[in-house]
């Protein structure tokens, strides 16, 4: 048998800290692709149910359901409008912090300029949406949605980037 010699060979190990967050990201990246992906598949029947929702609000004519029957067409003419564009940049996004946590559990550097695209791209979609959309009376709740929505990924990427000195 041969006897291989090993000495020359360097193994990096990777952190366990950054371990633990690839293994988050390929969870939660994971769970955000296939929702986007069905996301991407079910937006006709969204605005559908939209449709339907603001009919039954105009059949109670009270004044509840017409303050909200105003916020459900804002929603449906910026689902119309944005909400193909949301899910293929919620998709897109992603897939690139997959690629990305792929990468960084390899210790490539690329992947945690790749992964704060993929960060990105969501965050976009999310604003774009908000920022067409009458909100009315929840105008200041979905602003503080969203900023509570933006400190998970902003937190990630701090984390990573305390890893970078880890990879190549």
């Amino acid at each position: 048998m041969e006897n291989l010699d090993n000495s020359n060979l360097q193994f990096k190990d990777r952190p366990t800290f950054l371990t633990v967050l690839c293994i988050l990201t390929f969870v939660g990246a994971g769970i955000g692709f296939l929702g986007a992906i069905y996301g991407l598949a079910t937006i006709q029947s969204s605005i559908a149910q939209l449709e339907q929702s603001r009919d039954t609000l105009s059949e109670l004519g009270t004044s509840f359901g017409d303050g909200f029957n105003d916020i459900i067409e804002s929603q449906i003419e910026v689902t119309k409008k944005y909400g193909l564009i949301s899910a293929i940049l919620n998709t897109v996004g992603n897939a690139l912090c997959l690629l990305g946590a792929f990468w960084m559990w390899s210790l490539k550097k690329n992947g945690f300029y790749v992964y704060i695209i993929g960060q990105i791209l969501p965050l976009i979609a999310s604003f774009g949406l908000m920022g067409g959309m009458d909100l009315g009376m929840f105008a200041g709740l979905a602003v503080g949605a969203m900023i509570v929505g933006a400190m998970i990924p902003i937190a990630f990427v701090i984390m990573y980037g305390l890893n970078l000195k880890h990879m190549k």
